[in-house]
């Protein structure tokens, strides 16, 4: 089954890897084969990965583009989710990082980058909260 991607003018896609931009103007186009994709929203670039929570999420990421970077990755990543796991006092967000953990596990990383950008926004809103 195919998966139609729809792109507005500059914005960006990353399958597999290989960043895709539309250009000036959008355009569509198919991906009729399996393959891990995100869209320009949800893409962290490194520098701004400057939080634990944005640690977490470039990590999962890294893997979930790039396959090959599993090995390189793997440890740090769950090592980083076990800190932020012991660091945080709210029920929402270490219960969001136990789903996060179950998906990383389970090699089920767009699920896993879903959930971090509810931790992603708690984080956002606490460090708004304390500055």
């Amino acid at each position: 089954m195919s998966l139609k991607i729809k792109l507005k003018a500059n914005e960006r896609i990353i399958i597999n890897g290989a960043v895709i931009s539309s250009g000036n103007n959008s355009t569509e186009f198919l991906i009729e084969s399996e393959a891990n994709f995100l869209r320009d929203k949800d893409i962290m670039l490194q520098e701004d990965s400057n939080t634990p929570a944005g640690r977490i999420y470039f990590l999962i990421q890294a893997i979930y583009l790039e396959p090959v970077h599993k090995d390189r990755f793997y440890n740090d990543l769950l090592n980083a989710i076990a800190d932020l796991q012991e660091a945080t006092e709210l029920l929402e967000i270490a219960e969001a990082l136990s789903h996060v953990r179950y998906f990383v596990n389970n090699n089920e990383y767009y699920r896993a980058l879903k959930h971090m950008q509810l931790v992603l926004q708690a984080e956002h809103c606490l460090l708004e909260e304390k500055y």
